[in-house]
C-alpha cells in the first residue's frame, strides 16, 4: 500500500470565468485521486465531472501534506 494518494485538481478560466460547481456554501474545482499521469488524469476527471473536454494544461504548482 501506498503512503500516500496521487491527486489532481484542476482551475479552468476562459473569458475571465472559473469552471467550478457548487455545494452549498463552498466551490469545488475538478479532480480527485488519480492513478495514472496528472495531467491524464486531470483531463478524465473534468470530462466525467464536466462534461467538458480540456487541453493546453499549465501547471501551477504542487501541495505536499
Amino acid at each position: 500500500m501506498k503512503p500516500y494518494r496521487k491527486n489532481c485538481e484542476g482551475y479552468f478560466m476562459r473569458d475571465r470565468k472559473v469552471l467550478a460547481k457548487e455545494r452549498g456554501k463552498y466551490v469545488e474545482f475538478p479532480g480527485d485521486g488519480v492513478e495514472e499521469d496528472i495531467g491524464d488524469g486531470l483531463i478524465r476527471e473534468t470530462l466525467e465531472e464536466t462534461g467538458y473536454k480540456v487541453g493546453n494544461l499549465k501547471k501551477l504548482g504542487v501541495l505536499h501534506f
